[in-house]
Formats: structure tokens, sequence, C-alpha cells
């Protein structure tokens, strides 16, 4: 247990301090009243915050460059640590008003937990619920989730089971950084199961897909689908056929869609699984 609170508690610490470090650099900057200076490095910060909200937003680009290098994984919330905590501090040197200025000093601190904080130390939320639950699969071997959050490790308990490979939803989870804050992002999950599963001959490929991939080259994947507004959710895609689609879903088990139905609420990203024999 200590062996994995420790890095995260590191962790979490080094980016606060990166992210305090960044508003320490605005007030500086702020208090020398240069507006054309100040200008110039709102405007900077701005536009890294459109480039980053537009990645996040519009699909496609999260998987190409330089996107994918920016936001992938938890880079995306290091970014964001140093931009917000930089940009807020800023403004509040030019700020006069006083109750402006507490104000925006107020949403320094929520940004910095929000950003610095929450995204990085959210797996110990739920660490011991994690260590208390089972793996439950049903008759058709489908992983069926215990937790509200866990639908992306238990999707992967299904398919890696599929590929022969022994799987555990709570350790999986942990392994993860699953939690009741933040669910496991798909690119974090795709991370995780390679960093988990190469040495046995495991094969991971996290891609933007604009139509469904072929099974005989990948025998199961995981697809995102939205789930409910701001929500989404994984299922285990078991078998792709002329007109419908077999599912894994943790949350109901083994379920058959229409095509239309599944592209309906399919997010076009994919992580394609598949193993190979090691020596």
């Amino acid at each position: 247990m200590i062996t994995f609170i420790y890095p995260i508690l590191l962790r979490t610490f080094f980016i606060v301090i990166l992210a305090l470090i960044a508003g320490k650099l605005g007030s500086w900057l702020g208090a020398k009243k240069d507006r054309r200076l100040g200008i110039g490095a709102c405007l900077a910060s701005l536009g890294a915050l459109l480039i980053v909200g537009v990645g996040l937003n519009v699909r496609r680009l999260y998987f190409e460059f330089p996107w994918s290098v920016v936001l992938m994984g938890q880079r995306k919330w290091i970014v964001l640590a140093i931009i917000l905590p930089f940009l807020i501090r800023l403004l509040t040197g030019f700020v006069e008003s006083a109750k402006l200025r507490q104000l925006l000093t107020v949403l320094f601190w929520i940004c910095l937990f929000r950003t610095a904080v929450m995204p990085f130390a959210a797996p110990l939320v739920s660490l011991h619920e994690l260590h208390q639950i089972g793996t439950v699969v049903d008759d058709d071997g489908v992983c069926l989730q215990r937790t509200p959050y866990n639908c992306g490790p238990a999707a992967s308990v299904t398919a890696l089971r599929v590929l022969g490979l022994q799987a555990e939803e709570g350790p999986l989870a942990i392994s993860l950084g699953s939690s009741a804050l933040t669910g496991t992002p798909d690119d974090v999950l795709a991370a995780g199961l390679l960093r988990s599963y190469r040495g046995q001959g495991l094969v991971v490929e996290h891609r933007y897909l604009e139509s469904l991939p072929n099974m005989s080259d990948w025998p199961v994947w995981i697809a995102v689908i939205r789930h409910q507004p701001f929500v989404d959710h994984f299922v285990t895609v078991l078998k792709v056929g002329a007109d419908h689609i077999t599912l894994g879903d943790p949350a109901y088990g083994l379920r058959t869609v229409t095509r239309a139905e599944f592209e309906k609420t399919w997010r076009h990203a994919a992580i394609l699984l598949r193993r190979t024999p090691t020596p």
C-alpha cells in the first residue's frame, strides 16, 4: 500500500510546486505593471489555453501531433497547472479593485486544486474501495463493473481474458489510477494496459478511427461510447458482423446492437488489442 501511495504523493507535491512557481512568475510580471509585456504574456497564455481546449474537444485532434504530445495521459493537467496559475496571478497584478483581486485569488487556489492536486491525487480517494472489490465475470465471460466508475478496468478484464491473460478488476483499477473523481481516461487505460502486459505479449494501440477496425487484425478491442452528457463509457467489442456488433458491456453484460446504433454513440476512440507469442 505504502509503495503505491508514496509515488502519488510525491508526484502531486511536485506538480503543486510547479504550479506555485508558475503563479509566482505571473505575480512578478504583474507587479512590473508593464502593459506591453503583460498583454503579450496574457495573449500567449490564452493562445496556449485555446490550443489545449481545441485538442480536448475535437476528438480527432487529440490523436494528432502536436496535441498528442501535449495532451496524452496526465500531461494535459501539467500544462494546465502551469498556464492557469500563471495567467490568474498575472491578471491580478493589473487589477486595482481589492474585491476583484480577492476573487482572482480564490480562483487561483481553485484552479491549483483542480489542475495540480485532484488529477494526480485522485487515485487515493478510491484506493480502499478498490482493494475490497472482487471480480465478477458472468457466464458469457463479461466482467461486470463493481463500481460506477470502473467500466474501463472491467472492460479491460473482459478483453484480456479473451486473449488468455489473467486480470482482476480491483488490482487492475488500482494500477491504472482509477477513481470516483476521474474515472479512467482512455489514454491512461491504453498506456496502463501496455505497461502491465507488454511482457506477456500484449500489443496495444490507442487510435482515432473513422470506421470499425478489421477484427482479423485485432481480435478484441475496447471502444469509448457516449453514456450520458459529458460522461463516456467503455465497452469491449467482441464481434463485428455485417449488421450487428456483439459487446461485452461492463454495466449490462453481453449485448448485441446494430452497427447504426453503435456508430451513433461511438466516440471513434478505440484501444486495439492483440497478443503475440512470447519467448
